[in-house]
């Protein structure tokens, strides 16, 4: 009873996908065929690489470390929230929806090496498919003030840091629907008209982990815990953000007070960055 459940289930989210969302014009079905072929093969050459050299992605040691409490809200990673929602196998890197001609680009660049693979995105349609330097997004009805605040947050920080201006519209002719669907997912670039971007439950940071923050005149202790207290090997980190602004005229002082015993015969699995520079890029962890 319960497989059955959850086979309806996946059933109904991917018919839910395909006709109330911008996938319709992806070939929902050719491009889930053709991720199956492609994550197959990968897995296969992963398997073949594990024969020649089973040590090569884990370290050897045991990970001791003071967990958080099980009752604690902790963030879930993007791959567990579209796999319970059942729409990760539709999903490229898991969250981004693949038109059909980016999943042939991307099978075609993967069997020809010798191309770049930044350039996967780039098919042929190109440069019509990215955007220029207006963003147009709207909300849909589904879109909870959470999701608004969060959208209209990371579209002023963006705003400010680059050259593209962020615009709400609901009549302009390519614009993105901002909705609180089932899973977290969006398109790469701009595939035209309407196309969707999915802040579902749990795509925003939990309560009690990620804030913005006001510096004052002494110091505050913050203690975060990230993570979902397991220690199997994951691909990817999860991660907490905190913004911290200082008053008019102030700048922000940040004393960490500990951030030793996070890594294993060199291989960082924790750590903390702070980003006070205009280019976010230059930064690195501790």
């Amino acid at each position: 009873m319960n497989v059955e459940m959850q086979r309806r289930t996946g059933t109904s989210n991917a018919c839910r996908l395909y006709n109330d969302s911008a996938y319709s014009r992806s070939d929902l079905q050719v491009v889930h065929a053709k991720l199956n072929i492609m994550r197959k093969r990968w897995m296969a050459k992963l398997k073949k690489d594990d024969i020649a050299q089973p040590l090569y992605r884990f370290p050897v040691k045991e990970i001791q470390k003071n967990l958080p409490p099980e009752n604690m809200k902790t963030i879930r990673a993007i791959t567990d929230i579209n796999r319970n929602a059942n729409l990760s196998e539709y999903m490229y890197q898991a969250d981004i929806i693949l038109t059909l001609a980016q999943i042939e680009q991307i099978i075609e660049n993967d069997e020809n090496q010798e191309r770049v693979r930044r350039q996967a995105y780039r098919d042929r349609f190109y440069p019509n498919t990215i955007w220029d330097k207006t963003f147009y997004y709207y909300f849909a009805p589904t879109a909870t003030d959470t999701v608004k605040t969060v959208l209209k947050a990371a579209a002023q920080y963006w705003q400010q840091n680059t050259c593209i201006k962020f615009v709400e519209s609901t009549t302009a002719p390519n614009r993105v629907r901002v909705l609180k669907g089932d899973g977290c997912y969006s398109y790469v670039g701009r595939v035209g008209g309407v196309q969707d971007l999915s802040l579902g439950k749990g795509c925003e940071s939990p309560s009690g982990c990620g804030d913005i923050l006001i510096a004052g005149p002494s110091y505050s202790l913050m203690i975060s815990h990230v993570g979902d207290g397991t220690r199997q090997a994951k691909m990817d980190f999860k991660r907490c953000n905190y913004w911290i602004k200082a008053p008019q005229g102030k700048r922000v002082q940040v004393r960490l007070e500990n951030y030793e015993g996070f890594g294993a015969d060199g291989c960082i699995y924790g750590g903390v960055e702070i980003k006070a520079h205009p280019d976010q890029l230059r930064t690195g962890y501790r």
